[in-house]
């Protein structure tokens, strides 16, 4: 009785979920079907909108160039179009600043003439070389490897000494290992004349130039072969008088006209507008005054000795002392620029390179009208305030001091102030 009923109980509320899906299904088909009827309706009317809108622009299209309008791109080949029209607008601006930059240059030689005509040539010095002149220069050398040796015990004692970067000089120096001699080539110290010539000897192209010099005449591997060479070596460096040098480096790198841009462009522009020189006009095509220059140099070198040697000083104007690091290597080869064709004789014939590198003498640019150094450090020292120059004589003191050279010249030529 009792399972009796409990089944038709059962089923009746079967029979309930049966129904109630079955009126679901059919509300749901006739949302479905009401919905699927109001569409077909919306896409004909925006059909017969289409139709009329479309034949009116394309009539207007026609009107215009003779061609119907597109009407429908595919993502794919609108983003080709915008793609390609972007290529070409960047293309064509391209070739614009390119032209520009084309007749800039040609305008700028026509105005000031080619730059690439300032430079004289190098010579190549004939010497009657007899063994007493060898034993003479000899000696000469022995007294300037004194002189560093001095200085450099006073300068280690100083409190608060920088200390070069050995590791970067390491690397910098030449190592001719055939030839017992170790080199630090310094810009603006005949430094591009000995490494056209080492790469002349080595059998490869000149114009390679610093990189591929010191790949060729790298230093030996191991520590223990490092020492044990620098103690038989020649180790040379070629200097001048830091006041020399610096007048060499804006010669060629500030009075040389530059008309494709580059880094010296730029620097010459920056100078001639951040420092002041009421006593010398404007220059033209933006070139600096020499005074100009040394406020430039005498900022940045204050920088240098403020940061510990952390500011980047530029190599044609970055002291000897840091770039050789003279008090380590002790060069016992110091040549001076002053006498370089007998310093220069000594040197080739005690490492046997006379006959494979010639004895060059370097000249100096043709950015002005003077020929010899004297003539151009009487004229341009004698536009600089004492005060100023004696600010950066400081700044250099321990290439003054390691190096034997004095001031004293470049002073006289000075203007009170």
């Amino acid at each position: 009785m009792l399972a009796t009923s409990f089944c038709r109980k059962e089923v009746r509320i079967l029979v309930c979920i049966i129904l109630g899906f079955s009126l679901f299904s059919v509300l749901h088909v006739t949302l479905l079907q009401v919905e699927s009827l109001q569409s077909v309706k919306g896409l004909a009317r925006a059909g017969g909108a289409d139709q009329g809108g479309g034949l009116a622009e394309a009539g207007r299209g026609n009107a215009r160039t003779g061609i119907p309008e597109a009407k429908e791109f595919s993502s794919t080949s609108r983003g080709r179009r915008k793609k390609t029209q972007a290529n070409g607008r960047v293309k064509d601006k391209e070739g614009k600043g390119m032209r520009r930059k084309g007749e800039d240059v040609d305008k700028c030689k026509a105005m000031y003439g080619n730059p690439n005509g300032h430079f004289f040539k190098d010579e190549v010095v004939t010497l009657n070389w007899t063994e007493a002149r060898s034993q003479a220069r000899r000696e000469l050398l022995q007294q300037r490897a004194k002189v560093l040796l001095d200085a450099c015990a006073k300068v280690d004692d100083t409190e608060g000494a920088l200390k070069p970067p050995l590791s970067v000089v390491y690397q910098s120096n030449l190592w001719l290992k055939d030839h017992d001699l170790v080199y630090c080539p310094i810009n603006k110290v005949g430094s591009t004349t000995w490494i056209t010539s080492l790469l002349q000897m080595a059998g490869k192209d000149t114009h390679h130039g610093r990189g591929l010099v010191r790949k060729i005449y790298s230093m030996p591997l191991s520590i223990r072969d490092r020492n044990s060479f620098l103690k038989k070596a020649l180790r040379m460096i070629i200097v001048r008088n830091p006041l020399d040098r610096l007048l060499s480096g804006y010669r060629d790198k500030m009075l040389h006209l530059i008309c494709k841009e580059n880094q010296f462009s730029v620097m010459q522009k920056l100078i001639s507008t951040k420092y002041s020189d009421p006593a010398t006009p404007p220059d033209p095509s933006g070139r600096p005054s020499f005074r100009q220059f040394l406020l430039f140099i005498r900022e940045e070198m204050e920088m240098f000795w403020q940061s510990q040697g952390q500011h980047e000083v530029n190599n044609h104007w970055k002291p000897f002392w840091w770039y050789c690091a003279p008090c380590h290597f002790e060069y016992n080869a110091v040549a001076h620029m002053e006498s370089l064709s007998e310093d220069q004789e000594y040197i080739l014939r005690e490492t046997k390179l006379s006959g494979k590198i010639n004895n060059t003498r370097t000249h100096s640019s043709k950015n002005d009208n003077f020929t010899t150094t004297h003539e151009a450090a009487k004229w341009y020292f004698g536009q600089i305030p004492r005060s100023l120059l004696e600010e950066v004589i400081r700044l250099y003191q321990p290439d003054f001091d390691i190096f034997g050279y004095s001031p004293d010249y470049h002073l006289a030529f000075t203007i009170d102030g």
